[in-house]
């Protein structure tokens, strides 16, 4: 099975858990991620990923985030993935779910499914638009139950589609 794994933040924890997936029999893995934010996990990444790094542009920047997109796009089509397995949400990338669904089984990890109230950080990307990318999943996954309900709920999606998978273990790093 080949799967495109995609990540703009929650580095550590991308790097860990595609390593992980990169370790099961017949899987070839391409991780996609921003080069800078790699770095320093770079020693994690297992030796039979395929790495496509990228540079991530400022959400303010439209010229760079199309660039941005286009590369992103073209290195998913050139691995052609069994599924492709998108960690979050992000302001520009959610418009392009829809086509990469369209062409490939796609899996969204909601890592918060809703803002936290008072998060300011995270409400660069609206709710809508996470939303939008929640929606255009074939399958999602979420770290607990009480988020698996809240996703169902808010957003009418049916339980089936939706896989609770705890949160790995991090840091402790030497």
């Amino acid at each position: 099975m080949r799967v495109s794994f995609v990540s703009f933040d929650y580095t550590e924890y991308c790097v860990r858990t595609a390593s992980a997936i990169a370790e099961l029999e017949d899987v070839q893995l391409q991780l996609l991620m921003p080069g800078k934010r790699a770095e320093e996990f770079a020693d994690y990444i297992a030796p039979s990923i395929e790495t496509a790094f990228f540079q991530r542009a400022r959400f303010r920047q439209p010229l760079q985030q199309a660039r941005m997109l286009r590369s992103i796009w073209q290195s998913i089509s050139d691995f052609s993935p069994d599924v492709v397995h998108f960690q979050g949400a992000h302001l520009w990338f959610n418009f392009l779910l829809r086509r990469i669904a369209r062409r490939f089984p796609l899996v969204v990890t909601a890592h918060n499914p809703r803002h936290h109230v008072g998060d300011r950080s995270s409400r660069k990307t609206p709710q809508w638009v996470m939303d939008m990318g929640f929606k255009a999943a074939s399958r999602l996954v979420v770290h607990g139950d009480l988020l698996k309900q809240q996703l169902c709920d808010y957003l009418n999606i049916e339980p089936t589609r939706v896989s609770v998978i705890p949160h790995i273990a991090m840091g402790g790093r030497e």
